[in-house]
């Protein structure tokens, strides 16, 4: 838009950049914003440090689920599913305690 400032703002970054290699040009249709990586070679999975947050969080969850037994942890993850998968985890629940059960009467 004509004569209207816009702001993008990405914080914080995936790493850190060159500001004085990095640049950005103005065009009719966008704008080109090249960031010069501040490590030569560093792979970034995004532009800013959403991939290292998830990857954080699926890490503390893991640590969590130490110790835990096998009805807690489906229980988590029951809680957290949707409806189809819902329907399957009681499908398969189903199906191993018939197992259990079977196993039982022969023994």
């Amino acid at each position: 838009v004509e004569g209207k400032e816009k702001y993008l703002l990405i914080r914080p970054l995936c790493d850190e950049i060159e500001p004085a290699d990095s640049s950005f040009s103005v065009k009719s249709d966008r704008v080109l914003i090249k960031l010069c990586k501040k490590s030569a070679g560093a792979q970034w999975g995004s532009v800013d440090d959403s991939d290292l947050r998830e990857k954080e969080r699926k890490e503390e969850k893991a640590k969590a689920s130490q110790g835990k037994s096998t009805a807690q942890l489906l229980s988590e993850l029951y809680g957290e599913a949707d409806d189809d998968a819902k329907k399957k985890l009681e499908e398969a629940w189903e199906k191993g305690r018939q197992k259990r059960e079977g196993r039982s009467a022969e023994n």
